[in-house]
Formats: C-alpha cells, sequence, structure tokens
C-alpha cells in the first residue's frame, strides 16, 4: 500500500491504458446491464444502528423478498451484491430460479461479524454473458475484506465483420472504512491496472458498496487507472442510515459503478447520454428516486415500461430504502456498450 496518494496516483498513471489509440465514445450495439445492491446482512441489523426503525421493516424474510423482486424488476445481466450471507443467496436462488444462477459467496476471512458475509454475483440466464465465467476470491486485507472479480469474454465484431473474443473483467468490492479501506482499494486498482495493461482492447467494470463519498482521495487513483463513474461522480445518496443511529446520520453516496473509459460508454438515448443524477433521481435536495440507473430516464420493468415515469418509487429515507430494495442501499444501474472500433 503506497502510503502518499499523489505517488500512488503517478504511479498508476504510468503507461496508462490505450486510451490515447482509441476512437471517440461511440457505442456499438452490444449492451451489457450491470447492478450493484448492498443486501444488508441481518447480522448487522442491531439497536445501535437502527435504534428509531420499527422491527417490521427490518424483518429479513420481508427485506429478502424487497431485494429480489427489485433485481427483477431492473432485469440486469449481472447483479454484484455486498453483504450477502449463505441464507440470503439461498433465498435469492430459490426466488430467482430459471432467471439467475447465484455466485458462491466470497466471505470476508475473518470476520468480527457473528454470520459470513461478503460479495456475490447473479448472473441472468440468457443474459449477455453468453460465453463460460468465473470469479476468483481476494482478500484484499489482513482485515480480512473479501473482494470477487467475475472474468470472462464478450465476443464482439469488428469493423470487418469478424467476431472476435474480447477479456472482459468485472470486480465486486465492499471496501472497509478508513485506512482498511484504502489498502483493500488499492490492490484493486492494481489489479485493475495490471488487467488493462495486458488486455489493451479489454473491458473491465468496478461495483459496489465502497464506504467513500465522491470527494475520497481515492478518486483521483481510480480516475488515473482510466475509470469513470456511471453516475458522473455525483453525491446522489444511495445510503440511508437510521437518523437516530450511532454510527452515520446522513444519508449518503456510497455505491458506485465504475468502467474502464476508454473500451466501454454508458448506453445512449435518444442520440446523447442521458446520464445526469439528478434526471435518474427525479429531484434534487437529496429527494431520491427509484433505482439510480445512468443510462435510462427510469429503470426497466415497472417503471420503464412507457409509462412516463408515472408510479415511480421515492427514496429519501431508511423506510423508504427499505420497502424499494430491503435495505439501506439502493441500486445503481447502468447499461454499458463497448466503444464503436475497439477491434480496429
Amino acid at each position: 500500500f503506497a502510503p502518499d496518494v499523489q505517488e500512488l496516483v503517478e504511479w498508476l498513471r504510468s503507461v496508462p491504458p490505450c486510451a490515447a489509440r482509441l476512437p471517440p465514445a461511440r457505442a456499438a450495439a452490444h449492451p451489457l446491464r450491470v447492478a450493484t445492491l448492498n443486501l444488508l446482512a441481518d447480522c448487522f441489523v442491531n439497536a445501535k444502528w437502527y435504534p428509531s426503525t420499527p422491527p417490521t421493516a427490518l424483518e429479513p424474510s420481508a427485506r429478502l423478498a424487497a431485494a429480489a423482486r427489485r433485481i427483477s424488476e431492473i432485469d440486469a445481466d449481472v447483479v454484484c451484491v455486498q453483504e450477502a450471507t449463505s441464507a440470503s443467496l439461498n433465498g435469492l436462488a430459490d426466488t430467482l430460479a430459471g432467471t439467475y444462477i447465484v455466485s458462491a459467496l466470497c466471505a470476508n476471512d475473518p470476520t468480527s461479524a457473528p454470520v459470513p458475509n461478503g460479495v456475490a454475483f447473479l448472473v441472468k440466464v440468457g443474459g449477455a454473458l453468453q460465453t463460460a465465467w468465473a470469479v476468483q476470491r481476494v482478500v484484499s486485507t489482513t482485515e480480512g475484506s473479501a473482494d470477487a472479480i467475475l472474468s470472462t469474454e464478450l465476443r464482439l465484431a469488428g469493423a470487418d465483420g469478424e467476431v472476435a473474443s474480447v477479456p472482459f473483467a468485472l470486480l465486486n468490492s465492499h471496501l472497509a472504512i478508513r485506512a482498511a479501506g484504502s489498502a483493500q482499494a488499492t490492490v484493486l486498482l492494481l489489479w485493475a491496472r495490471d488487467f488493462l495493461r495486458a488486455n489493451p482492447h479489454g473491458m473491465l467494470a468496478w461495483a459496489g458498496d465502497f464506504n467513500l463519498e465522491p470527494r475520497h482521495h481515492l478518486v483521483p487513483a481510480m480516475l488515473a487507472v482510466g475509470l469513470q463513474d456511471a453516475l458522473g461522480w455525483s453525491d446522489t445518496p444511495t445510503y440511508f442510515p437510521d437518523p437516530g443511529g450511532q454510527v452515520q446520520r446522513r444519508a449518503k453516496r456510497y455505491d458506485y459503478l465504475l468502467y474502464s473509459a476508454h473500451s466501454l460508454a454508458l448506453e445512449r438515448s435518444g442520440g446523447r447520454m442521458t446520464l445526469a443524477a439528478e434526471d435518474a433521481q427525479g429531484g434534487s435536495e437529496g429527494e431520491g428516486d427509484s433505482d439510480l440507473d445512468a443510462g435510462q430516464k427510469r429503470p426497466r420493468g415497472e417503471h420503464g415500461s412507457g409509462d412516463g415515469g408515472k408510479g415511480r418509487a421515492k427514496v429519501a429515507t431508511l423506510r423508504q430504502a427499505l420497502a424499494f430494495s430491503g435495505s439501506d442501499h439502493i441500486p445503481v444501474v447502468a447499461t454499458l456498450v463497448p466503444i464503436q472500433g475497439l477491434l480496429k
């Protein structure tokens, strides 16, 4: 772990990915829809963190049902989940059987939590990941925080019409807080840099609960690797704590979906990028909308079928987030497409 952030940024910038050799961001028609959601592990639900929240709003089976419903409605090709447990993954596998394949739990090890928890992937059956995929578990720090990397290949047509396989990696993280989280993020930043160096046309996304806000000192390092945020580094909240809790009291932007900007772009709509966190949120002053979908005015499913946004759920409080996604976090969603001319 490099203690000096500026030194880390310069190190990461050395021999950057092949962005300078690629054409301007013009998207090809090979969309990959990715989402991330912190499920809120049952073992973290206690009176210290949720003193003013009614127990009925935190009931495990109701929260899991809400999470499964939200995942189904988002209709992503891959969903990254954090604070997953064996019980929650089994429940999602049963509820979403035939629609999603649930990966094994990549649990923190060691952990101070009473129940092992960590990260996992849900991969849509018949979705964009047409070839075999594999998951690698990465324990980044001595504290035991686990991350996971899903690796596969996406088949793309080049300028000559020939189809080629391009490496794709999706990192799934729940970063620890403070110094441990910075060390954990540094391991993944170096992994991302090495992946993009080894695969000049490779595509990479990094999603999860980062436990940091957009003005954090690690953001320049993420930019140095060539990563952009699907929500444009907006501080629009994705995490809603109990206002009476002893740990956090203010809604914050903690959840991210980053992508390699030299090889991926956000899906265009109507000839322009519809990336605007305020549009996605449907308001300002911290008044949230449903999923934070970077590429569309409204998410797929319930609100994405030409209803003009009618009936869109507003999320501005913990109670609303729990009802909406079964968690104190709301999903972040983006539809990514390879840059046209990537295989030239």
